[in-house]
């Protein structure tokens, strides 16, 4: 084993090719902030990439911050949202579904960060969708959003083509302090 960083609520791994150099980087989702506490973890969570050198078992793997402000991250997602040959990635956080574009630059890469849905908001201690995830039915891209944290029978899954969802707003009420869509189309 090789340690790679230090992030002590690491929570989610998942590899992409940041820089569209066909070569996968490491990005870590830890699930709260550093010394955070119940019920609001109101301490942000260092969503990170890592550089894997050269010769990954003996050099370090330099560290990057993709987004330093949402709190809870519960899931991630990679998807190429916009086709450009370097991946993006999709957050499932309390403050609802984010999607982190990277922007290679002259030295190293930066991040554009949208918003694209809210989630559930009513509940403080537990809010925003849950887990997210990017795939296929047949030859429709589809993004999975699952809306679980107020109550049990809440946590189904939403399932949208890509497309809905880069039209969708949050604009739907809460029935029985749960969100039948997150998001809807708009």
């Amino acid at each position: 084993m090789y340690a790679v960083g230090a992030e002590p609520t690491s929570h989610r791994i998942i590899w992409a090719d940041i820089d569209g150099d066909e070569r996968k980087e490491l990005v870590n989702a830890p699930i709260m902030g550093r010394n955070a506490k119940a019920p609001l973890w109101e301490v942000a969570v260092n969503l990170i990439w890592y550089e894997i050198p050269e010769q990954p078992t003996l050099a370090p793997w330099e560290p990057h911050i993709i987004d330093d402000q949402l709190t809870v991250v519960h899931g991630i997602s990679v998807i190429d949202w916009d086709n450009d040959g370097c991946d993006d990635i999709l957050v499932a956080s309390f403050e609802g579904i984010h999607l982190f574009q990277p922007q290679k630059q002259a030295k190293g890469v930066s991040w554009t960060k949208t918003k694209l849905g809210v989630g559930d908001q009513v509940n403080r201690e537990k809010r925003g969708p849950s887990e997210i995830a990017a795939g296929k039915i047949g030859s429709e891209e589809t993004i999975t959003i699952s809306r679980g944290y107020s109550c049990l029978i809440c946590n189904l899954l939403l399932f949208l083509s890509r497309q809905q969802l880069e039209q969708s707003k949050h604009s739907t009420p809460p029935r029985n302090n749960c969100y039948p869509d997150i998001l809807t189309k708009g």
